[in-house]
């Protein structure tokens, strides 16, 4: 049964003893000899990893799809299928024979970026791709393209999760701080569309930025200037104060990029997370765009705030470019977005990062060691600029590159243009040259006065309700966490209890008592249904992970120690957050209120 799409030729035909057979481009989709049994080892070697979820690229005639509802039925699989017909053709020829309760899809994905919009709607953490020889062979570029797209999202998954580890407990931490103040600013979503026609810019932190320095007050004449905070200080050394600062990291030490900066007046956007002098210092409004964080949005929930969302890429210049969009500029130009470290520079001229490698430098360990060694280590890989030039760069700036390239696609309609020389290339980006802005009509009359309505908005709520408002949610979280806390007092109790049984007893799990074991589901119960799971949950999500690994060991004393692990990590998240509503309340509330009135 010959089938011919423009590209391709597909054959199908029954074996004598009715095994179904077929090609593709004259390439087998399985075994001829025995299908079944080669996807049975096909699949056990490649479910030995923690994968959440399978894609298969390419359904063949379904021997592999069976085997993986017979392997691990919890396991949700999405089907890539080259096209329709091709798809269609086979499943009427041999339909799969799947258990019931199996969660399987078929999709298309031509590139990677539909790629990891799939996983991302299936909430998935370790994806693995399967292939089917056939369609390798035949669709090589659309595999690679689903390749790469699976290898970026994986690598995201896990940049996302490192950094949850490292800095979960700090965002709580400044959270609890910076709560008196998050009323009393402006909301990102006030500037949603407020730009239009008119041009912005980015201006974030790369070495580029210094053939743009002398330019930058005729550039202001002629656009909307966003900059990231790693790059205020050069335009205020410049005599230019940005319209929007953005800065977004918790820590202490970025901070630092607003030391000597106190004379600027811009609008400084942020997230309610951030270290709290950045907030308190700020001379300027303040604007906070939604927390990415439940805590946070538990709070946002409770004063009734609509601060609206900014996109997160892993960097301060991924949410300073998507306030540029979600402001409506006719278009968006960058500058300093170089993501490579072009000549081997790091960051502009007199930037935070090389002022602190000068002060440490010592007669053994002189400036020019440490940045020899900053720019030359295991991350360090060559990519290439709009002209196919190798430019050196950094293995993990591949993430922001690839979320810039997954804007473009998204927004296509959108001009994006691109300042700097000799700078790693950003697919969809267009390079572009100074005189080009130059030329551009000036405007800024127009951008002072929108500016001036924004900064004329007033808080959403009056500061006496507001007041109110906080302390209630406050207690309701603050009894809600000793409730949830009791709760796993109780829980480690009981699995203690059960993990005593097993080792003094030297049972199976088959006698443990009922009673205790019925405890401890109801607790588990009360758990998933607590609305405010999810508040300590997300600082133990490596945790949860791994409880719910589908490969994790099912006999009594894994599944008991597995639970004792989770109930141990939830307890340290819940008295880390009664510890701080404490710390909070004994210094006294609304400390920085003059900042923000």
């Amino acid at each position: 049964m010959p089938h011919a799409d423009e590209k391709h030729l597909y054959h199908l035909s029954t074996r004598h003893d009715g095994t179904t057979l077929g090609w593709l481009d004259g390439h087998a989709f399985n075994s001829l000899v025995n299908p079944k049994k080669e996807a049975q080892r096909m699949c056990s070697s490649e479910l030995a990893s923690n994968a959440d979820l399978v894609v298969l690229f390419g359904l063949g005639l379904s021997y592999v799809l069976e085997e993986l509802a017979i392997q691990n039925p919890d396991r949700d699989v999405v089907v890539i299928a080259p096209n329709d017909e091709d798809y269609q053709a086979q499943l009427l020829h041999r339909q799969p024979q799947l258990s019931e309760g199996f969660v399987w899809s078929i999709q298309h994905a031509e590139s990677r970026h539909d790629l990891i919009a799939i996983l991302s709607q299936n909430a998935c953490r370790s994806p693995i791709l399967l292939a089917n020889p056939a369609y390798k062979l035949a669709y090589a570029h659309q595999y690679e393209e689903l390749r790469l797209g699976l290898e970026l999202f994986v690598s995201r998954s896990q940049v996302n999760s490192n950094t949850l580890k490292r800095f979960g407990k700090l965002w709580v931490k400044n959270l609890f701080r910076n709560l008196d103040c998050m009323d009393r600013v402006l909301s990102v979503a006030s500037v949603e569309g407020q730009f239009g026609n008119l041009p912005g810019i980015l201006l974030a932190g790369g070495p580029s930025l210094d053939a743009i320095k002398p330019y930058l007050a005729e550039i202001r004449k002629r656009m909307l200037i966003v900059a990231v905070d790693t790059s205020l200080s050069l335009c205020l050394r410049a005599g230019v104060d940005p319209d929007f600062v953005v800065s977004m990291d918790p820590q202490y030490w970025n901070s630092r990029h607003l030391d000597w900066c106190s004379q600027s007046r811009s609008i400084l956007v942020s997230e309610s997370s951030i270290y709290p002098s950045t907030l308190h210092k700020w001379a300027g409004p303040v604007m906070l765009c939604s927390s990415i964080f439940p805590l946070g949005v538990f709070f946002e929930d409770a004063l009734g705030l609509n601060l609206g969302k900014l996109g997160a890429g892993g960097s301060v210049a991924t949410s300073a470019w998507d306030l540029i969009r979600i402001m409506n500029c006719s278009q968006i130009w960058t500058a300093g977005l170089d993501l490579s470290y072009p000549k081997g520079s790091t960051h502009f001229r007199g930037a935070l990062f090389e002022e602190l490698i000068h002060q440490s430098s010592t007669r053994l360990n002189p400036a020019h060691q440490s940045h020899y060694l900053y720019v030359n280590n295991e991350f360090t890989v060559k990519r290439s600029d709009s002209q196919g030039i190798p430019v050196i760069s950094d293995q993990r700036m591949d993430l922001f590159a690839q979320w810039f390239v997954n804007q473009k696609v998204r927004y296509h309609n959108l001009s994006c243009l691109r300042l700097g020389a000799g700078v790693r290339e950003i697919e969809g980006f267009e390079p572009a040259e100074l005189e080009k802005i130059l030329l551009l009509p000036q405007c800024r009359d127009s951008i002072d006065q929108r500016l001036a309505i924004i900064r004329s908005q007033k808080s959403q709520l009056d500061l006496e309700q507001k007041k109110a408002k906080l302390r209630q949610s406050k207690s309701y979280l603050f009894a809600a966490l000793k409730t949830l806390k009791s709760m796993t007092e109780e829980g480690l109790q009981k699995t203690f209890s059960l993990l005593e049984q097993l080792e003094n007893d030297d049972i199976d799990g088959s006698k443990l008592d009922i009673q205790v074991l019925d405890r401890l589901d109801q607790l588990d119960r009360e758990f998933v249904q607590s609305p405010h799971l999810r508040i300590l949950g997300f600082l133990v999500e490596d945790v949860i992970g791994e409880v719910q690994s589908p490969q994790a060991a099912k006999d009594a004393e894994s599944v008991l120690k597995r639970s004792l692990k989770l109930y141990q990590s939830l307890h340290r998240a819940a008295t880390y957050q009664i510890a701080l509503f404490s710390q909070v309340s004994a210094s006294g509330a609304d400390t920085h209120s003059e900042v923000f009135n």
